[in-house]
C-alpha cells in the first residue's frame, strides 16, 4: 500500500480477517477489504462468493448482479433481459484464455474458428445431439445428427428425412417420393 492514503479500519471484532474495510490510495485506486488495491476498484472477500448488485427502483424496477464464485468463476445475472452491447462499428469477441473462440461481426454474423462446432442439445451430457461445423483442413462443411432422425423443412413442408442409420427419404409437399434402402432405392408415386 502507498504511504498517503485514506482508509476506514476495523480494529476489533474482525471475523473475516480483513480489517481494512475501505482503502483509497493516493493514485485513486479503491480497495474494499484490502489495503493493496490492484485496480481502479478492488473488492476482496475471504472464503465466500461475492459481487456487486445493481438495482433500479421506481418505474420498471429490477436488479442485476456480478458475482465471483469459487476459483474465479464469473456469474452475470439479470432479473430480466441480458444485453451485451458494443459500439455500432465494433465486434463482440469471445476469448478463452488467449484464444478467440467466437465473435459476432459488425453485421451480426456469428463467426467460429475452423473445426469449432455448434452443438444443439446435450448441454448436460457434453455432446450435442446436432452438430454443425466446418473442417478447415479438408474444406468440408458438416452436419451430424448424433442420435435420432434429422428432418429438413421448408415452411411446414417436409423435404428430406435422414433416418437414424436406415434411410434417406426425399419428399415433395410432404409426400414421400424417394427412399434409400439396404438393397438400393425405392421411388414412390411415379406419374
Amino acid at each position: 500500500a502507498q504511504a498517503d492514503h485514506f482508509s476506514i479500519y476495523q480494529s476489533s471484532g474482525v471475523s473475516d480477517g480483513l480489517s481494512y474495510r475501505l482503502f483509497i490510495q493516493n493514485n485513486g485506486e479503491v480497495g474494499i477489504n484490502t489495503s493493496d488495491p490492484t485496480d481502479t476498484l478492488h473488492l476482496l472477500r475471504n472464503n465466500a462468493n461475492h459481487g456487486i448488485t445493481l438495482q433500479r427502483a421506481g418505474t420498471n424496477p429490477g436488479t442485476a448482479t456480478i458475482n465471483v464464485t469459487s476459483f474465479g468463476a464469473l456469474a452475470l445475472t439479470a432479473a430480466n433481459n441480458f444485453n451485451i452491447t458494443s459500439g455500432g462499428s465494433q465486434q463482440i469477441i469471445f476469448n478463452r484464455g488467449g484464444t478467440e473462440v467466437a465473435r459476432f461481426n459488425t453485421s451480426g454474423n456469428l463467426k467460429l474458428p475452423d473445426s469449432a462446432k455448434i452443438e444443439l442439445g446435450g448441454v448436460q451430457t457434453g455432446s450435442g445431439d446436432l452438430q454443425i461445423w466446418h473442417n478447415g483442413g479438408t474444406g468440408n462443411s458438416n452436419i451430424k445428427q448424433v442420435s435420432g432422425n434429422l428432418y429438413f423443412y421448408t415452411g411446414s413442408d417436409l423435404n428430406m428425412l435422414l433416418q437414424d442409420g436406415t434411410s434417406v427419404d426425399l419428399y415433395y409437399a410432404n409426400d414421400k417420393k424417394f427412399q434409400t434402402q439396404a438393397s438400393g432405392a425405392k421411388i414412390f408415386n411415379t406419374a
